[in-house]
């Protein structure tokens, strides 16, 4: 089974982000294991949810994803 080139992506940051968040507040600063399912998850969360968020709001990074723009709706637009 191949993932599509943005699941990698944010596979490949996701997983990243685990390794160096497990590495730094479990094994260098001594936070204890029992914080690993909230505390450190939450970490990793943040970081792939800001990644996704500046893909979606870059035209660049939204066009090399192949993103497209919501079709147009032919309505008039609003002169509020």
């Amino acid at each position: 089974m191949t993932l599509p080139r943005e699941q990698r992506l944010l596979l490949t940051v996701g997983l990243g982000t685990l390794a160096y968040a497990v590495l730094r507040y479990h094994i260098i600063k001594n936070v204890p294991w029992e914080h690993l399912p909230l505390y450190t998850t939450n970490k990793v969360f943040a970081v792939v949810g800001l990644v996704v968020w500046s893909a979606s709001a870059s035209p660049q990074i939204a066009n090399v994803a192949n993103v497209t723009a919501l079709p147009d709706s032919g309505a008039p637009p609003c002169t509020c």
